[in-house]
């Protein structure tokens, strides 16, 4: 992580928030856990992020929450 921005650069991961915390997980176990309050900037690739990890996040850190565009996918 740096500056607080959080990237999930991989579509198979699974993102929750658990006491304050959002946690990074793949196939069931923990990769990754970082406070709430340090989290900027979640950008993801997954085709679909809990809405429940969204508003923790607007709730408890104005962090923004963006979906990874390749501009080589937008351009093929």
């Amino acid at each position: 992580m740096i500056g607080g921005i959080v990237e999930i650069a991989d579509a198979g991961r699974h993102v929750s928030v658990h006491r304050e915390f959002v946690r990074v997980s793949e196939g069931g176990d923990e990769i990754g856990c970082v406070p709430l309050d340090d989290v900027t900037a979640l950008i993801h690739c997954l085709a679909r992020l809990a809405q429940s990890v969204a508003t923790s996040l607007a709730k408890k850190s104005d962090a923004l929450v963006l979906p990874e565009f390749k501009l080589a996918d937008q351009l093929a």
